[in-house]
């Protein structure tokens, strides 16, 4: 009774979470996506496993082909679940390690060879069996592989989290990626005591679904404060986020610090021709054009807002100048590969960080560099 109250009430917490997700408009689209379905499957796993347990107990009595239905259907959804909870970790923050659609799909690959297990199973006996004159759950011998399949990309997306929480120190992100260690670990630990004990004692406590509930409470507080330091249209921080991250480097004392200051040119022209959601989209553009330039030099890129931009970066070993125009080509080859009807064009000003600068003087001298530039146009 005491399992099924606690079964009911992870249901009806992940339920609302779930709901409130759908309805919240402030998360990346993506980051949205990944925890909407990681959430279904979770939801499954989760009614799955207490059916599971409800029949070995004998709760509820059942025949040999629904209970093999019941187990496929949690295996299979455990598995899923955990393949976007590693993408779901892996896109919170600044930096997204695996973007390309060739590469989710390599890596969804063990989810197809773990799932001819499981049915095979049925056959083999290699996952589980179900005894037929019992109707009894039984262990195969290659039952460890859930934890393989499953708790990899879980353990994968740790790894991720640990080493973006080591390295970055001065990342406004940080504490996003310290909460993705604390929602890989709770259903893990969940998941190693459950079956622990299992084998120990031969009770079923659903340890891991109170651990799902738990971190998926956890990783949607997460998300929606996230939003205070991520802009929800192009993915690059906030104003709020980058002029965190550049206090925090300016106290570190860094030297060579540029800070670039970015206005597209014309982008009233775009939103007037071609309307307000091509506008959005020119935006997306430009921010996936500052993304690749970043992630491949360093240093941060923020939405300040609307059409306004900005990069604090170190070049101690580089010029301001040859990063300018890395960035131009960069943009360049975006804009081509999205074969777009109009151009997008920015003026840039930039400008180094002096011992006896203020922030807001650094910031300064960069704008009137831009504006300097604009009015050259």
């Amino acid at each position: 009774m005491k399992i099924g109250v606690m079964l009911v009430f992870c249901f009806i917490l992940m339920t609302f979470v779930l709901l409130k997700t759908i309805n919240e408009k402030s998360i990346a689209y993506k980051s949205k996506m990944y925890f909407i379905i990681s959430i279904c499957f979770a939801l499954i796993m989760l009614v799955t496993d207490g059916f599971s347990i409800l029949f070995k107990d004998g709760t509820i009595k059942t025949t040999v082909p629904v209970n093999y239905f019941v187990q496929i259907t949690y295996f299979i959804s455990a598995s899923i679940c955990c393949y976007f909870d590693f993408l779901l970790i892996d896109s919170l923050g600044g930096i997204e390690l695996v973007k390309e659609k060739k590469l989710k799909l390599i890596l969804s690959i063990p989810l197809y060879f773990y799932g001819i297990i499981v049915f095979t199973s049925i056959w083999t006996g290699w996952l589980f069996t179900i005894n037929p004159e019992t109707n009894e759950y039984v262990r195969g011998p290659v039952n460890f592989f859930q934890f393989i399949f499953c708790y990899g990309y879980i353990f994968a997306a740790l790894i991720i989290s640990l080493v973006k929480y080591l390295k970055g120190s001065l990342d406004p992100n940080r504490d996003t990626y310290f909460t993705n260690l604390l929602f890989c670990i709770i259903p893990t630990f969940g998941g190693i005591f459950q079956f622990a004990i299992s084998v120990a004692f031969n009770v079923e406590l659903p340890l891991i679904s109170a651990g799902l509930a738990l971190s998926t409470v956890i990783i949607f507080v997460e998300m929606i404060q996230n939003q205070v330091s991520i802009d929800s249209l192009t993915g690059l921080f906030s104003r709020k986020a980058f002029y965190k991250y550049l206090y925090n480097i300016n106290k570190s004392g860094v030297t060579h610090l540029y800070v670039y200051m970015i206005d597209l040119d014309k982008f009233k022209n775009i939103n007037d021709s071609y309307g307000h959601l091509e506008g959005d989209h020119a935006l997306v553009l430009f921010a996936q054009a500052l993304k690749n330039h970043t992630r491949k030099g360093r240093g941060i890129a923020a939405r300040i807002g609307g059409d306004e931009f900005a990069i604090v970066v170190e070049l101690a070993n580089n010029s301001p100048l040859d990063y300018l125009n890395a960035f131009k080509e960069e943009l360049a080859n975006v804009v081509d590969d999205a074969k777009i009807d109009y151009k997008i064009e920015a003026s840039i000003g930039f400008a180094e960080l002096n011992e006896k600068d203020t922030i807001k003087e650094l910031i300064q001298r960069a704008d009137d560099e831009m504006y300097k530039e604009k009015l050259q146009k």
